[in-house]
């Protein structure tokens, strides 16, 4: 999930999600790799043109109030991308 500094996302809360997925063989990219993609819609077949998102399991951008509650993501394969890539979030409660 990706806001902008001037327009977080806010108040997100995931609970009892367990999702599987397929692992990554690509390079490791970081959250810097990515624009901050103002103007635009930041749908996922943006990243894909650019390659896999920072993390396997969740990467989040510019969010406040985020809470997480038995959330796990299950690659199909050793994946190397790290489970969570945050950047500029706010935990949330619950």
């Amino acid at each position: 999930m990706l806001g902008i500094p001037e327009k977080p996302i806010e108040d997100i809360a995931f609970r009892n999600i367990m999702i599987r997925q397929k692992a990554s063989a690509g390079p490791v990219l970081k959250d810097s790799d990515f624009s901050e993609m103002r103007g635009v819609y930041p749908d996922a077949h943006m990243i894909d043109e650019t390659g896999d998102a920072p993390a396997f399991g969740l990467w989040a951008r510019h969010v406040k109030g985020l809470y997480l509650d038995n959330y796990e993501v299950r690659p199909t394969g050793n994946d190397q991308r790290p489970f969570i890539e945050l950047s500029d979030v706010v935990p949330g409660r619950d």
